[in-house]
């Protein structure tokens, strides 16, 4: 039923409350893992270790970790010690969650994007995922209104069915 699953993730303990759920499917199916993380100039604060203020934020433009370009028109620039970090980072939290998926097949990549929602829904379209799982922040009223939610966006949009685990706090 699964083959292929979608596990974005930005390293926080919101993402990773669906870590377990993952993996069990991942082994019940014998399925490969998608470990996506993406790099978002316009919220790089959030779940991540490097903070950015907006006198260092001037366009951004980004790689893959397959050495795709990735499509940057219009984003804030990040300095390229700074991107640099942020790759180096997010290379760190993909491969840990390979590492601890063990026998589960894995494929792990790193994007720069500032739509994030969109970046998954795209690497969904892109790589034929069955199964998107992924942690949420369990925001309500005006917080969600606010801030929106990744998430949220995820399951209205996605043509492949999401499976969201909210964080217990």
């Amino acid at each position: 039923m699964y083959s292929q699953i979608l596990y974005p993730t930005d390293g926080s303990e919101n993402a990773e409350a669906a870590f377990d759920h993952l993996e069990s499917i991942a082994l019940n199916h014998d399925a490969t893992v998608h470990v996506l993380f993406i790099v978002d100039p316009g919220h790089v604060g959030s779940g991540m270790i490097a903070e950015l203020s907006p006198d260092n934020i001037s366009g951004m433009t980004g790689e893959s970790s397959t050495g795709k370009q990735s499509g940057m028109r219009g984003s804030p620039e990040i300095p390229e010690e700074t991107r640099r970090s942020l790759f180096e980072y997010g290379e760190t939290v993909v491969d840990d969650v390979a590492d601890d998926l063990g026998e589960v097949g894995t494929r792990t990549e790193v994007q720069v994007g500032a739509d994030v929602y969109q970046k998954i829904l795209d690497y969904a379209d892109d790589h034929h995922i069955d199964l998107i799982t992924m942690g949420t922040h369990g925001r309500r009223g005006v917080d969600h209104y606010l801030l929106g939610s990744v998430a949220e966006k995820v399951v209205r949009l996605s043509d492949a069915p999401v499976l969201t685990i909210r964080h217990s706090e």
